[in-house]
């Protein structure tokens, strides 16, 4: 067996590689993506992340409702909805499982 300075064995890094290769994770349904772009592009898209608002019903991605992934408000122009569990909801925690 080979192994490294450290004394690890190389096959542990040759196992691991594509681990590091999978950097950025959608937060909603785990996928992986090797650039970030790649996730921004999967978010606009991602069903596990939509969301509505109590305030006027309205359905939307999670990316039209925050800018940093802490604070939401809703993206209609005459809405004051904000803040997740508060007006804005994720769609699959409160979707009705037949």
């Amino acid at each position: 067996m080979k192994s490294t300075d450290v004394n690890v064995p190389v096959e542990f890094y040759e196992s691991t590689a594509n681990i590091y290769d999978m950097t950025h994770t959608c937060r909603d349904c785990k996928r992986t993506f090797s650039s970030e772009l790649e996730l921004e592009l999967h978010q606009d898209n991602c069903e596990s992340g939509e969301l509505f608002c109590d305030s006027c019903g309205t359905r939307f991605a999670e990316r039209a409702a925050t800018e940093d992934g802490w604070h939401y408000r809703c993206p209609e122009p005459d809405c004051d909805g904000d803040g997740i569990g508060d007006d804005i909801h994720r769609v699959e925690d409160v979707r009705i499982k037949a």
